[in-house]
């Protein structure tokens, strides 16, 4: 297993439609972003984490300018 972790800083996804090739979890620490995986849409804000499944389609879009690791 390899993990690996880069604090982000975005106001925009460079990938906003599609799917990560393994399971990944994004922290937000400051600002929020909305995704919307299996037909229902979540709402990420500041200390919230979410979690990609590996190879789940995903559309997703920063709210606010965003920093997470």
């Amino acid at each position: 297993m390899i993990l690996s972790c880069e604090i982000i800083n975005r106001s925009k996804f460079r990938v906003e439609n599609g799917f990560h090739p393994e399971d990944s979890i994004i922290i937000v620490l400051e600002g929020g972003f909305i995704c919307s995986t299996h037909n229902k849409e979540y709402t990420v804000h500041q200390n919230e984490m979410f979690f990609f499944k590996g190879h789940d389609t995903f559309k997703r879009k920063i709210l606010s300018p965003m920093t997470a690791i």
